[in-house]
């Protein structure tokens, strides 16, 4: 028989696994000296696995704090998708919001299961992380003052750029360092904003959605695509040889072929998936 759901499968790994474990218990038990503490549980039920997962909340609209709910809840595109994909697995997360420089880091180190933020897998980042298969492609955008425009990279030469720090935006700022351009990180996308507007600096590089969201509330700024630089991926990171790869991808892979991927993303933007 062919089991094609991904949390029938994920169940039927966890259960091999505590029989071999059990297996191993009781044959170790007969052996001299040897005592096995067993944990507490209700009623012998087995409780619902939960996952950390790692996210920066300051990336609207793919995961941010609800100024509305005055729940400080962390919501957005990358958080359905986590939720939805969590629900098909039977799996509960704990959310954390970490800087995003130190959130990829905390990922490879085990601290986290995974972690979903806009990530775009590169070699570099392979190094030390496995990923899943895009759910997303995005767009590289400028922002820049309306009365100082800075609308294509060529433009940016010999000008002050801010970018978020660890972001792939950042990696590929500093290829082109020399080219004359002073390249600022920053932590957050708030204090790049600012560093715009107030300009401490020329232009910032960031997600397209995630330009446009900030400049809602900015219009002394401008928005531009970067057209010459091509979509990237976006993906779920984990740590080398997670276990939840597997069914995460086949749990992606479902939402794209029933459409589930494009409910959530008209939820948030008007972009395809």
């Amino acid at each position: 028989m062919t089991f094609h759901s991904p949390r029938l499968r994920l169940l039927i790994r966890q259960t091999i696994l505590m029989i071999c474990g059990l297996s191993l218990v009781l044959s170790m038990a007969t052996l001299p000296g040897f005592t096995q503490v067993l944990p507490a549980s209700d009623e012998g039920t087995l409780q619902t696995q939960v996952l950390q997962v790692g996210t920066e909340a300051d990336y609207i609209p793919f995961e941010y704090r609800d100024p509305v709910s005055g729940a400080n809840e962390i919501i957005g595109f990358d958080i359905d998708i986590a939720n939805y994909i969590a629900q098909q697995l039977g799996l509960e997360l704990q959310v954390q919001d970490i800087p995003f420089d130190q959130l990829l880091p905390a990922v490879a180190s085990g601290e986290l299961d995974f972690a979903i933020a806009a990530i775009t897998p590169t070699i570099e980042r392979a190094q030390t992380l496995d990923f899943s298969d895009p759910y997303y492609k995005s767009r590289h955008a400028l922002i820049s003052r309306r009365s100082a425009p800075v609308r294509t990279l060529s433009d940016i030469v010999g000008k002050k750029v801010t970018v978020q720090s660890g972001s792939v935006q950042e990696s590929l700022l500093l290829q082109r360092v020399g080219l004359n351009i002073e390249v600022t990180s920053i932590g957050t996308l708030n204090e790049m904003v600012s560093a715009i507007r107030e300009g401490l600096a020329d232009v910032a590089m960031v997600e397209e959605l995630v330009a446009e969201a900030y400049l809602e509330n900015n219009p002394t700024l401008e928005m531009d695509v970067l057209g010459e630089l091509a979509p990237s991926p976006v993906a779920i990171a984990f740590p080398k040889d997670s276990p939840y790869i597997e069914d995460f991808n086949a749990v992606i892979a479902d939402m794209r072929n029933s459409g589930e991927l494009d409910v959530i993303a008209r939820r948030w933007f008007t972009a395809d998936p």
